[in-house]
């Protein structure tokens, strides 16, 4: 059996043409790299032989306000597989990060953002919030991109006003939903009023019901309360739990953002 390879190792056994089909530029694609062609020796074999019989698996980290036509990836996060230290990966300048994921119900991501600042002239500020990346197998299987928003400071001010508070005892949580957008409903009623984001600007959800755009921001979420659930009618996974206890393994924290990723139909 092949060794496993974190993301920092399998990038750096590539060749300049391999590390090319690796890593697409830009967003919006299924995230799963293509292979070279049959007959051409390219260098080192793609990533699911590099994996084992791990999954490899692509991401992306970017801007809170990306955009098909503005696209802005955060460069040099890292990403690091909870409970597995030597499952690491640091973002490329257009935001996706590479890694060999075990197969396994649940896996989760921890973020840590960049020292640097935002390499978008548009989108200025130093990302300082931490995240989770809640990532269930479904998701995995389905190659559908995981995708973060990091939120500068100079945006959070902006954004988190007009009677949208942040709180550092609170969490933040994150829904991207690959293709359909689908509702997104909460177990608690606790958080603030539903954002949502069209792939143009950020807007607040009437009714608590979001209807259009692929990612919903759930605002100041509670995190004494014990587990929550987050639905996704329609899509894959429906359902997520976030958990609040211990703190060691807390999927939902405070000062936080906790992503999810759900494959819509």
């Amino acid at each position: 059996m092949l060794p496993r390879w974190n993301g920092s190792a399998l990038l750096a056994a590539c060749t300049l043409a391999a590390c090319a089909a690796l890593v697409a530029c830009g967003s919006g694609d299924d995230g799963i790299a293509p292979k070279k062609d049959a007959g051409i020796d390219t260098g080192p074999p793609p990533p699911d032989t590099l994996c084992g019989n791990d999954t490899a698996y692509t991401g992306e980290i970017v801007d809170w306000d990306s955009t098909a036509a503005n696209f802005c990836g955060v460069f040099k996060a890292t990403v690091t597989v909870r409970g597995d230290t030597t499952r690491t990966s640091m973002t490329n300048p257009n935001g996706r990060f590479q890694l060999c994921l075990a197969h396994q119900a649940e896996t989760v991501l921890e973020v840590t953002p960049p020292a640097d600042a935002s390499q978008c002239a548009s989108m200025p500020g130093t990302y300082m919030k931490s995240g989770i990346i809640i990532l269930e197998q479904s998701v995995v299987d389905a190659g559908a991109l995981a995708s973060a928003r990091l939120i500068t400071e100079t945006r959070r001010a902006t954004m988190f006003s007009g009677g949208l508070t942040y709180s550092a005892g609170q969490a933040q949580i994150v829904v991207h939903i690959v293709g359909t957008s689908h509702p997104v409903t909460y177990s608690s009623g606790n958080v603030s009023t539903f954002q949502q984001f069209n792939g143009t600007a950020w807007s607040a959800v009437a009714g608590q019901t979001p209807t259009t755009g692929n990612d919903v921001l759930l605002p100041g979420a509670d995190v004494s309360g014990g587990a929550v659930t987050v639905t996704v009618t329609g899509a894959t996974p429906a359902t997520v739990m976030l958990t609040t206890t211990p703190a060691a393994t807390a999927t939902l924290a405070p000062d936080k953002f906790t992503y999810i990723t759900v494959a819509g139909s």
